[in-house]
This record gives C-alpha cells, structure tokens and sequence, in this order.
C-alpha cells in the first residue's frame, strides 16, 4: 500500500518528449528493420550450435554445420547494412529499458532546436524522452494498459495487473511513465506522483487485533497463513455435492 504526494511544483514537458520520441522511433524504422534479420541469423546460429550439440542422430550434424556455416557467413554483411543506418535508443524489452544513444540526444537537440539537453531548466529532457521511448516501444495497450473512462467520464490510463489481469483502477506508473504513456495515447495528463510512505498488505493486516477472512482459495496457502498471520484455514464443505 502507497501513500503519494506530487513530485514536481510544475508541469515537466512530456508533450515535448513524446514529439522527439515519435521523431527518433521514425528515424530508427531502417536501422530497427535490419536489426531484425541480425538477431534472427544470430538465433539460427545459435539454435543450430544446440542442435549440433544435442543431436541423437549423428549423421544428420554434416548438414546442420554446412547450414550454421551459410548463416555465419551471412552475418557480416547483414550488420554491415544495418551499420550503415543509425542506432538513436536501445531497447532492452526484458528490463523494460530504453536508453538513448549519443547521436539520439544530439538528434533529439537538434530537432527541438535545444543546443544541449544537460544545461539549464532543459536537464530533465533525456530522462522524459526516454522515458516515452520506453511507452511507445515496451508498453503495449491492451496488454499492459488499456484507455478507459474514469468515474467522471474522463478517459485515463488504466495498469493491468501482469499476474491476475485485472484492472488496476487508480494506480500510476512512477518515474514519469505513466504521463509518457498518457502523452502517447493523447488522454488527460495527470500530475506525476512520488512515494512519500509505503507499508506491506501483510503488515497492515497485523495492526488490526482480530483477523478473519473468507475465500476459495486458502486452502492451498494455509502455511501461508499460519506463518505470517498466525491463522488457522477451516474448509467449509459445499451445501451440495459437486457435480463435475
């Protein structure tokens, strides 16, 4: 459970981040396009080492090597064409991370007409631009969030809970990224938010002096329970048996 406060007494310029970060996804399509036939021979290659490693039939590795030997030999040529393009952000889609590149910032400089992001009142630039790079190629509608109307009819940003599915009505991203994913989809942007107190589900429950609850799914974290709550989990049995 979070308590939240505003982060900042004025308005950071997220419209201005997701203008660059739209210029420099468009910039990459080249770059990103080859990329792609990089990391697929380097998946060939190293899906074929594994095959060759674990092959059962031995007569089949002369040509599962002459097939790694063609893909290695197409590599060169292919980074050497994705080379010849710039690389402006990287993305690491397992950390959901992006990071710009030396020439992202100097061609994001240029193209908001900035001489440098890192003086002066512009220093929070790279950080908002990275952070709607990150919204725009990591964090996909309907996956991780969805656009829906708030009580009063006003379309927000809404989290999905990645384990259960669920709506997770009321909660922000921190950091910025959830104005940056509110910037891309062109709803209301909301005042960011920072953490100023925190407490864990378990231990709120603990202040309260009597605890008891009821669910269909207590029975398999019983330990559970008993370990953190100090709680028995009596099974009540169905008014009916059950049919299926």
């Amino acid at each position: 459970m979070i308590i939240s406060g505003l982060a900042h007494d004025d308005q950071p310029r997220y419209e201005l981040a997701d203008k660059l970060a739209r210029y420099l996804l468009e910039k990459q399509k080249p770059w990103e396009k080859l990329d792609q036939e990089v990391q697929s021979c380097l998946v060939t290659i190293s899906g074929l080492e594994g095959d060759i490693r674990n092959a059962v039939d031995k007569s089949a590795i002369p040509a599962m090597k002459k097939r790694m030997d063609v893909a290695k030999a197409k590599l060169p040529n292919l980074e050497i064409n994705r080379d010849q393009y710039t690389q402006f952000y990287e993305i690491e889609l397992d950390k959901k991370r992006a990071t710009l590149t030396h020439e992202g910032v100097a061609e994001a400089q240029k193209e908001a007409n900035i001489g440098s992001f890192y003086v002066g009142e512009n220093m929070d630039v790279p950080h908002l631009l990275e952070q709607s790079i990150r919204a725009h190629t990591v964090y996909q509608r309907d996956r991780d969030y969805m656009v829906g109307a708030d009580d009063k009819g006003v379309l927000t940003i809404i989290i999905i809970d990645q384990n259960t599915g669920r709506k997770m009505v009321g909660r922000q991203w921190s950091d910025g990224l959830h104005q940056a994913i509110e910037a891309k989809e062109k709803v209301a942007i909301q005042r960011e938010t920072q953490t100023v107190a925190t407490i864990t589900i378990q231990n709120y429950f603990r202040m309260y002096e009597k605890l008891s609850g009821m669910t269909g799914t207590a029975k398999t974290e019983a330990p559970e329970f008993m370990q953190i709550y100090k709680l028995d989990v009596v099974e009540i049995p169905t008014n009916k048996p059950i049919s299926r």
